[in-house]
C-alpha cells in the first residue's frame, strides 16, 4: 500500500528534534504499508469514526485507509488527549 502524509504530519516531523523518534516513527508507517491493520490498531469511533490509531513508543499515529492508500492524518504523543482534540477541529480527510 501507498502511504501519504498530511501537511500536519510533514510539519509535525520538521519539529520533531529527536532522530530515534523519527526512526521509529517511519518504521511503524512502512509496517503499516505493508499490513494496515496490525493487532495492535484500534478502531476510532464517535467523532473520529472511519480513522484508525496505533502506537510507536510515545507516540500515536492517526491514520485512515483507503482502497491501497494508507493517508497519515496526525501524530502526536501518546498520554496526551491533545492529538484527539486536534483530529476532532480537522476532521478527518
Amino acid at each position: 500500500m501507498k502511504i501519504v502524509i498530511s501537511k500536519n504530519v510533514a510539519k509535525y516531523f520538521k519539529k520533531l528534534s529527536n532522530d530515534k523518534v523519527s526512526r521509529q516513527l517511519i518504521a511503524k508507517m512502512g509496517q503499516l504499508s505493508e499490513e494496515p491493520f496490525p493487532n495492535d490498531s484500534k478502531y476510532l469511533k464517535g467523532k473520529l469514526s472511519g480513522a484508525y490509531r496505533v502506537d510507536s513508543g510515545e507516540y500515536r499515529i492517526v491514520y485512515t485507509v483507503n482502497d491501497e492508500i494508507v493517508n497519515i492524518v496526525l501524530i502526536g504523543k501518546r498520554n496526551d488527549s491533545t492529538v484527539y482534540k486536534i483530529m476532532e477541529r480537522i476532521g478527518i480527510s
